[in-house]
């Protein structure tokens, strides 16, 4: 019991640095969708996607490699050893890419270019410095620094981009001061620099580091390629508007799948706490029961909303968006599942596993989406991107049991039954019928309520134990 507590305090803690970005997002994508043109948006998002892919594969993806290992030394000096070394590999690579790659852009004035190269540096250091947070164990601190980030952002862009409306200019500075300050606020309060240790370099731990993160390469460049490679696709045949729609039309559905990497953060961190306990096959079952509920009731919810939300936060010309979200919803769901089921292979470093898995996606997502989209146009990505994440969560699902990773224990029956609730409500969601709409909220709700009795009867319990003390 004392394992679900830790796991549900930390998932609260996390919950807080992961929605507040989303608030605030909600209040900048109108402003985004607003000031921005169609093209300009879809640079945007495609200069995101750009950055994400640099961030994975210029180091390696040694961040996920010191959060993995400090948490075996945290609290001992041990710590210095494995910070020093992920600095001192990281930071001279990131300092010569983002140069390049802020002159990769030659029909943009000088000040975007410089302003694109910060993006790249700062957004890689803030990961860094974020990740080392966690394997401290300091998930506070990397709440306050997730808070800090998107809300200097969210200030910044009212300021510049509707007050002095400076545009794509304003955006990139706001997104520039807003990491360079979250990550600053970490690497002080989390006390890095005084673990930094020239005594402490030693090329055989960025080996030992490397030998761990280097199979994640593929597997997050897979799930990049299942994410994001569609809007290349798109971009090459259907144009850089369409690239844009689509960008809108992904934002509601990510509300879910931002909110589970929440959980999915604590969930690692827990199962690799928990991974040589005797009764680990038990708390994963456990875990996977309770969690396919929830996820399944909140994804209910969240789609009889949509009519809602999609009126009050797109502004512009993205009707087309709209019809793009039912599919999205049971593509983020799956994505869910497939990424609790990656937790337990970090857990057991296995990571040359999660990356055959996570190719065996990202191939299917590109097949399909090609072979189709000449066909049904921007349908040919959504389906894709559902067909890919059906393929990862089954096949993660059977293969941690194959290899003894996990003994977790499945219903196929009640799997099924949920699934189907969730296509049928995004179904009457497509419809755009008031009645149904109402309808659609009433069964989202009610639902939630029955899947998660348990849950909800335990916090009840709980609160009336501490009102009552």
């Amino acid at each position: 019991m004392k394992r679900e507590k830790s796991l549900l305090k930390n998932t609260f803690i996390l919950s807080l640095g992961k929605m507040f970005p989303q608030f605030t997002g909600l209040i900048t994508l109108p402003i985004y969708t607003g000031m921005l043109t169609n093209a300009e948006y879809g640079r945007y998002d495609l200069v995101n996607v750009v950055v994400y892919i640099l961030s994975i594969v210029i180091v390696l993806q040694i961040h996920q490699a010191v959060f993995r290992f400090l948490i075996d030394v945290r609290g001992t000096n041990d710590e210095s050893v494995y910070i020093t070394n992920t600095y001192a590999f990281e930071v001279p690579l990131t300092l010569v890419a983002s140069i390049i790659f802020g002159m990769a852009f030659p029909s943009l004035d000088l000040i975007t270019r410089v302003l694109l190269g910060m993006y790249l540096f700062f957004t890689m250091q803030n990961t860094v410095t974020g990740q080392i947070a966690r394997g401290q164990g300091f998930n506070r601190h990397y709440t306050v620094a997730a808070i800090i980030n998107p809300a200097l952002n969210m200030a910044l862009v009212i300021i510049l981009m509707t007050g002095i409306k400076l545009g794509f200019k304003g955006l990139f500075i706001s997104l520039d001061f807003a990491y360079f300050s979250s990550a600053l606020y970490l690497f002080i309060f989390c006390a890095q620099y005084k673990k930094i240790s020239f005594k402490s370099l030693d090329l055989q731990v960025v080996k030992k580091m490397l030998k761990y993160s280097w199979p994640m390469v593929p597997n997050t460049l897979s799930i990049w390629i299942v994410n994001s490679c569609d809007k290349f696709i798109i971009r090459y045949f259907l144009g850089l508007e369409m690239n844009g729609i689509f960008a809108v039309a992904q934002k509601i559905p990510n509300i879910f799948s931002i909110a589970y990497s929440t959980f999915n953060m604590a969930w690692q961190e827990s199962a690799s706490i928990s991974v040589e306990d005797s009764d680990a096959n038990s708390y994963y079952n456990s875990i996977f029961s309770s969690l396919f509920d929830f996820l399944t009731g909140c994804m209910l919810v969240l789609i009889s909303l949509t009519p809602i939300l999609f009126k009050f936060l797109v502004k512009g010309d993205y009707d087309l968006a709209y019809d793009q979200m039912s599919l999205l919803y049971i593509g983020v769901f799956l994505s869910s599942i497939s990424s609790f089921f990656g937790s337990i292979y970090i857990a057991k470093k296995a990571t040359k596993e999660v990356g055959i898995s996570s190719i065996l996606g990202a191939i299917a997502n590109c097949i399909i989406n090609i072979s189709l989209i000449k066909w049904i146009g921007l349908y040919a990505a959504s389906i894709s991107t559902v067909i890919s994440y059906l393929i990862l969560a089954v096949y993660r699902g059977i293969d941690i049991n194959k290899k003894g990773y996990a003994a977790i224990k499945y219903s196929k029956k009640h799997i099924f039954i949920c699934i189907f609730m969730i296509v049928i409500s995004s179904l009457i969601c497509y419809q755009r019928m008031l009645i149904l709409n109402i309808i659609n909220t009433i069964y989202g709700f009610v639902t939630f309520v029955i899947l998660n009795r348990k849950i909800i009867k335990g916090i009840l319990l709980a609160v009336r134990k501490r009102i009552s003390k």
